[in-house]
């Protein structure tokens, strides 16, 4: 049997002893009582629950036990006024996701030698964390795990880390300084955005990869640790007259201080003041170098410079003029967001081209592409929103996802013959394209989402509309009714969203698939009929339709996306038929009209607030659903029975919390654990007949349950069980086991 210590060693302000307490089942801590503001605990202490001390909000001072190995998840989360925690050496390996989080008052973290893992939100959005030391100890860095700490400075990462996980430092918007070791070979994008103050870092490990996206735009990587120091050696002719800068050796690249002068700075006595003239004989631009560099005007590429880095012009916003010369290579992100850039035509010589290589590069309005490019990459032109004359020349064989995408100033596009594939999405959004050329049998079925084109033929004429395109109507307050065409077998992404005056759609036989949000938002929407033919309903796709009144799926429709009819206020009744097997999260959350579900037996899982919220829900039938996701029947403040299918081992967090209604529960067979909040405030709920093999309940199951008079427990229920049981319960309600 379990045995509860209340230990009084939490203090108030003014040093006496008040009325708050800890509570330890077998030396861990379950939570708390009162308002403490000194957590200091040494005897029989050797871990935390999850949350134990979340969102007190007294918390001032914490010293944790040394004989702690672990602080779990949110262990003390949303501690509002702590500001100073000690914890153990020698002990403690791992600091658990969130268990620090949003502690807004905390100014210094030290982090013992023994810690080897650090996870995900740690330490996120401590906005008044300034300083912080990591261990040599520490192997695992989470992501967003400094996330938001607004008023850090500096980071010094340990060496032995191996990898930066994505946003581990983002939004930091006051670090200045980040010092990484050679031992880290991994940077995930957006590991350090939103870092407004940083401005240069070094990586050592020149074989790291660094994710593009990784640091903000602006901030100079240098991947030697040695970021514009190197200097170059003079070069003279026969007569011993200057000539310039000796070329370093093949495979070093554009770096050293004379060569970024030459590159940024205007010089009176150079022919053009902010020209970047490669005067220094060098085989390339290195990463990142004139990265948001606004001096730069001009960039002339002299035929030794064979490869541009990645991100190597990103961000220089008055570089109006690019002569590429004879680069054979263009990295990732190279003039991306070099919003003065008006033309660039890629050299005969160029063989590759990275992803989002012109990306943003909003004033660019004619771009001729090499012969010797067969791949134009994802994202390659993406928001060039002024390019309206396109040369795509024969040898291209492939076209990735959003390599054109919103190009709205295009209005006409030839792909060669060569080109054997575009991607979905390649010219997503161009919605002023009216023509477009291409091959026979070419398919570019998914390649123009939220364009105008209503059909592509081989012989350029328009043709009959297959596809609704992404947005195709999204916004529109002209129409009421819509009649979708015969033809037509999918339905895209928002074709109808926040069409504010729609009130009918008639969709055909053939259409296959409507995707996600593709009638979100209408609210005059009240009547629709699916067909036989629908197999596919995306996600949020009647999210917010207020006057919609009733649906009956297609008997052949297998998936019915998450929050597909949330908010449909006027909702009362739906038809699911036999062959949906996931009811998704959030499907029919805070329809309040809704008073009956009939679940088909093909129906197993239902997820995550499935009907949350929905006030007028009396009756559905469970017994086939062996899953049944948190929140699922939360707030059904009219339901009054539930029988759960015998196969169910869980009644999971909050699964029928506010049920006030709820009277008779037939717990599963097969039941083992029910979990936090489980049954909270059902108001008129009778006891339910534990089965034989109930072992877990959890904190507040059952708290608020009023109509609960004598509970009988079963012998293989922990010992715990009367103590959670009688939290939340009147004084009245005796409990025996």
């Amino acid at each position: 049997m379990s045995v509860f210590n209340r230990i009084i060693s939490l203090f108030s302000k003014n040093g006496g002893s008040n009325k708050t307490a800890v509570e330890i089942e077998e030396g861990i801590v379950t939570g708390f009582t009162g308002s403490p503001e000194v957590f200091f605990v040494q005897e029989n202490v050797t871990g935390f629950d999850k949350y134990a001390f979340c969102s007190c909000s007294s918390l001032r001072q914490v010293s944790v036990p040394g004989s702690v190995y672990e602080l779990p998840e949110g262990v003390f989360s949303a501690c509002s006024a702590l500001q100073s925690v000690r914890m153990p050496g020698g002990t403690l390996k791992k600091i658990g996701p969130r268990a620090f989080s949003r502690c807004t008052s905390l100014p210094a973290v030290t982090v013992p030698d023994s810690v080897a893992e650090i996870g995900a939100d740690a330490f996120s959005e401590c906005t008044a964390l300034e300083a912080v030391l990591l261990p040599r100890s520490l192997k695992y860095l989470g992501k967003r795990a400094f996330y938001g700490c607004s008023s850090l400075t500096r980071i010094d990462v340990p060496d032995g880390l191996k990898r930066i996980e994505a946003e581990t430092f983002g939004n930091c918007a006051s670090l200045e300084t980040v010092v990484i070791p050679e031992s880290v070979g991994h940077i995930s994008a957006n590991a350090f955005s939103g870092c407004a103050a940083l401005k240069a870092v070094a990586v050592p490990n020149r074989s790291a990869k660094i994710e593009a996206g990784a640091f903000p735009p602006g901030v100079a990587v240098s991947r030697d640790g040695k970021a514009f120091s190197n200097s170059v050696p003079e070069n003279r002719d026969p007569d011993g007259k200057r000539q310039g800068k000796k070329a370093p050796a093949p495979g070093r690249s554009f770096s050293g201080k004379e060569n970024r002068r030459k590159a940024g700075a205007p010089d009176a006595n150079r022919p053009e003041a902010g020209a970047a003239e490669d005067t220094g004989s060098l085989p390339s631009v290195c990463d990142g170098h004139f990265a948001g560099n606004d001096r730069i005007v001009t960039f002339r590429a002299k035929d030794y410079i064979k490869r541009l880095g990645k991100g190597a012009f990103m961000g220089c916003k008055k570089l109006r003029t690019v002569d590429l010369g004879q680069v054979v290579r263009i990295e990732d992100n190279a003039f991306k967001d070099c919003t003065a850039i008006t033309v660039i035509s890629l050299p005969e010589t160029l063989s590759y081209l990275g992803q989002g290589a012109f990306t943003g590069c909003s004033s660019l309005e004619k771009a001729s592409l090499s012969a010797g490019l067969s791949v134009i990459p994802k994202n390659a032109f993406k928001n060039c929103r002024n390019l309206a004359d396109l040369s795509i020349p024969r040898g291209t064989v492939r076209i990735e996802t959003g390599a054109f995408e919103n190009c709205t100033a295009l209005r006409s596009v030839d792909i060669p013959d060569t080109v054997r594939e575009v991607c979905p999405g390649a010219f997503a959004g161009c919605r002023n394209i009216e023509r477009v050329g291409k091959p026979e049998g070419l398919d570019l079925r998914d390649a123009f989402p939220g364009c105008r084109i209503v059909g592509i033929n081989a012989d350029r004429s328009i043709g009959k509309l297959s596809v609704i395109t992404d947005d195709a109507f999204a916004g529109r307050s002209n129409f009421k009714t819509f009649r979708v065409k015969d033809g037509v077998y999918r339905i895209g992404k928002r074709a109808f969203r926040n069409c504010a005056n729609l009130t009918e759609v008639t969709i055909p036989e053939g259409v296959e698939e409507i995707d996600d949000e593709a009638f979100a938002g209408c609210p005059d929407l009240e009547k629709i009929a699916l067909p036989q033919s629908v197999r596919y309903l995306g996600e949020r796709v009647f999210y917010g339709c207020g006057k919609l009144r009733e649906v009956t799926l297609s008997k052949g429709c297998f998936s019915v996306g998450a929050a597909c009819f949330a908010g449909c206020q006027s909702l009362e009744k739906v038809g699911i038929p036999e062959g949906v097997v996931v009811l998704e999260d959030s499907c029919f959350s805070s329809c309040v009209s809704l008073k009956s579900v009939r679940l088909p037996s093909s129906v197993t899982q239902i997820k995550e607030r499935v009907f949350k919220g929905c006030s007028a829900l009396t009756e559905v039938n469970l017994e086939n659903a062996d899953e049944i996701g948190c929140s699922a029947f939360e707030k059904c403040q009219s339901l009054r029975e539930a029988s759960l299918n015998d196969s169910m081992n869980d009644v999971k967090a909050y699964c029928f919390a506010g049920c006030s209604a709820l009277e008779n529960v037939s717990l599963p067979a097969g039941l083992v654990t029910i979990c936090y909040s489980a049954f909270r405030d059902c108001s008129s709920l009778v006891f339910p007949r534990f089965p034989a093999g109930v072992r877990r309940i959890e904190k507040l199951a059952f708290s608020g349950c009023d109509a609960f008079t004598d509970i009988s427990l079963p012998r293989s229920v922990s010992g715990d069980a009367p103590f959670w049981l009688k939290k939340g319960l009147s004084n009245s309600c005796s409990i025996s086991a």
